[in-house]
Order: C-alpha cells, then structure tokens, then sequence
C-alpha cells in the first residue's frame, strides 16, 4: 500500500472567501499552507465551472420541492495538468458538483438565493502525476467534497462549505495500493480482478490511439471520445486503473461533457454522456460508444483486438493481459522489439496502423508464384494481412 498527499482548493458561490473576506463566487478555502498566488492561477487560467444549459438549470421552486433534484445532475471530473509560472508541473484532478442555488438558501439569507447556476468545485492538487488508479480510488474512496449535495438548507456539508466564516482545510492523502509489474503475484495477478466487454472495448480504444501516436498519425487520431451513460463512469476508471500505465500515461481528460464541437485544449479524452444534446465532431477521433459497442476510426478487424474481447468476455485476465504486454511492447520499441518478425505498417484500406508478420508476408509471396491468384477477393487477403500476426502471437500467449 501507498499513501499519497494532496492540497485542495474549494471553489464556490458562497457568504465568505478566505483570500477576499467578500460574498459571491471564488476560492472559498484551501488547504492550509498552500501557496496563494498558486491557487489564484489555477481558478484564474482553468475553467471549473459546472455546464449546465438555461433551460435546465434548476429553480428555487424545484429544490423546495424536492431537495434531492441535484442528484440527477452528473457530477463532472476533470483530469489536467498545470504548468506555473515558475516552470514546476502541477496535476489537477477536479469534481464539480452541481449545487443550484445560492449560499443564501443555507442560512436563511434571503436576498442570496438565487438559484440556477451554482456548484461547488473540490479541486485535489498533486505534485507527482496520479495514474488511474488513484483516479478512480478518489472516486471510490468518496473523497471528493460535498459527499452529499443533497440540496436541504440544514445539510451540514454545503452548510460548512457555503455559509460563515471559513476555515483552512486539513492536509488530507489517500491510500492505494501498489502496482507490482511483472510479478506473477502481483497486482496485475490477482484473483479478484475481473474484466468484461467495456474492459476491452476501453483498451481496444486506446491501443489504437497509442498505435496512431506511434505512426505519427494525425493529432486529433490520437484523441479517444467515450459514448457512455453517466452510470458507466466509476466502472470505466477501474478499467482504466488495471491496464497498462503506457496506455493511460498522459490521457487528461474530462466526463460530463455538455458542449459540441470538438475536444477541449489540454484534454486528450472526454466522455459524452445521455445528457449532451450538442454534435461533437466524433469523427475527427477515436471513438469509442460504450453503450452500443460501437467504433470509428479503429480497426474492428484486427485480431488481437478480437482475441482481447474474447479474453475479457471470459473474465480471463490473465491471457487478457498477457495480449496487452505483447502488443505495447511492440508499440513502444518495434525496432529492437524480440521478435524481429513483426513490425507496424499502416493498411492501405483504411489508414489505420495495423501489426503484422513479416514472415508470414514473405511466406505468401513465395506461394502465390505458384497459385492461380485470380480466384483471390479482397476478403480473403485481408485475412491474409493479419493471420500471419494471429499464428506468431498463439505461439508466444499459449506456448508452455
């Protein structure tokens, strides 16, 4: 087990700010010590803002009518860097919860209740990248404030975050447990892992996009748009903690996304949700729909990736993972990979990078010389192109 430290800024409409003493949105406190000119640039330079549309923004009638409303508003996370002014890296991981009305619904003050727009942002600051796993233990570990928004004027939670006179937050961390690579009786052999169809269908999709950043592909291609339902989220961060940390490395990214268009400066993935009514331009990106199992830009038909779902739609985790070691060490170094036999090319067809074996290239040259080779359809030597792969990665996931 590991423990890992974070500072924290909550940022809010709400009756008094620490740094100002002043009613209304900004930074309502933080973690005690922290530097303040650090968190004024973070609220300044990133957006925290909880996106809600007019039309569904929720009125005072609403909330009284019924307290627990908010809940139907999907709490929305965000994964960044930051780079300070003075050249340090600082990674930010965010919840923004929709709250709906003003601080003044919370201490009877009845000319601050306005309602509609507002939210809390608990904005967690780590000096050393978190990978998914701690991502997701955040999620599940409910240490993201409030752990109730329940909208009540007595709920003690936005009560102490929205009301009075503020006070510094405590130093606080999370404890995790430690990825053992390589280790068959580590992390990645435990027994109580277990995999399903969204397992794969979230590694097919950022195998792909590590393939298309290996083959210099264009940016956008290196990009993933997720299509999922809201509930889908915690359990699409615990696949995202068990695979790989060269495929999640660097994946900033944001759920709940409300807007159109295409994906947000910084971010690398973000996830639509049942909620967004707007057009995204999924095309430019990968993309993969969670729901449907459906993709774009990704190549459905290789068959490592099919030998992938297969694994999972078994819960076989370990021949699940064993297929994802192969094929990122292949990515990460194809020149001094083992097997000199394999090598990355991009298919004519569709542009995509695939992996292929060369042996079995040169093998089908030397006998179509000797085969009528008009009787051939373009099925059948797309089979061709990825069998001989198929056969080389057999040998090396079931040999003894």
């Amino acid at each position: 087990m590991k423990t890992i430290q974070f500072q924290e800024i909550i940022e809010c409409s709400s009756q008094q700010s620490l740094l100002t003493g002043q009613a209304g949105f900004g930074i309502r406190t933080l973690t005690e010590g922290m530097n303040y000119e650090l968190d004024r640039s973070i609220c300044e330079q990133e957006n925290f803002a909880y996106e809600v549309g007019v039309a569904n923004q929720l009125t005072l009638e609403a909330i009284t009518k019924d307290a627990s409303i908010t809940r139907q508003y999907p709490r929305t996370l965000k994964y960044l860097v930051y780079s300070t002014d003075n050249g340090e890296t600082k990674y930010i991981v965010a919840c923004i919860t929709y709250i709906g009305i003003d601080y003044g619904y919370f201490c009877q003050h009845n000319s601050a209740q306005r309602a509609g727009t507002n939210y809390i942002a608990d904005i967690l600051v780590f000096d050393e990248e978190p990978d998914m796993q701690l991502i997701s233990q955040l999620l599940e570990q409910e240490k993201f404030l409030p752990v109730d928004n329940t909208c009540t004027p007595d709920n003690p939670e936005l009560q102490a975050l929205l009301t009075g006179e503020p006070a510094y937050l405590k130093p606080r961390e999370i404890t995790v447990e430690e990825k053992q690579h390589g280790d068959e009786e580590g992390f990645h052999a435990r027994e109580n892992i277990h995999i399903n169809k969204q397992t794969a269908l979230v590694a097919i999709a950022l195998l792909q996009a590590k393939l298309n950043e290996r083959t210099l592909q264009d940016a956008s291609l290196q990009k993933i748009v997720f299509q999922a339902r809201e509930a889908k989220i915690p359990s699409i961060l615990r696949d995202f903690s068990i695979l790989p940390d060269e495929l999640t490395h660097g994946k900033y990214f944001q759920t709940n996304y409300l807007q159109g268009y295409g994906m947000p400066h910084g971010y690398q993935m973000i996830f639509l949700n049942e909620h967004n009514q707007e057009e995204v331009y999924i095309d430019n990106y990968v993309y993969a729909n969670l729901d449907d199992e459906s993709f774009r830009n990704v190549d459905t038909e290789n068959k490592c990736f099919l030998q992938i779902r297969k694994a999972a739609e078994n819960d076989d985790y370990q021949q699940f993972q064993k297929h994802l070691e192969i094929i990122c060490s292949l990515i990460a170094n194809p020149q001094n990979f083992e097997d000199k036999d394999w090598e990355l090319t991009i298919d004519p067809e569709t542009g995509l990078p695939v992996i292929i074996d060369i042996r079995d290239e040169e093998d089908e040259n030397e006998e179509s010389e000797n085969k009528e080779s008009e009787n051939e359809n373009s099925e059948s030597k797309k089979d061709r192109k990825h069998g001989g792969f198929w056969k080389t990665l057999k040998k090396k996931l079931f040999k003894q």
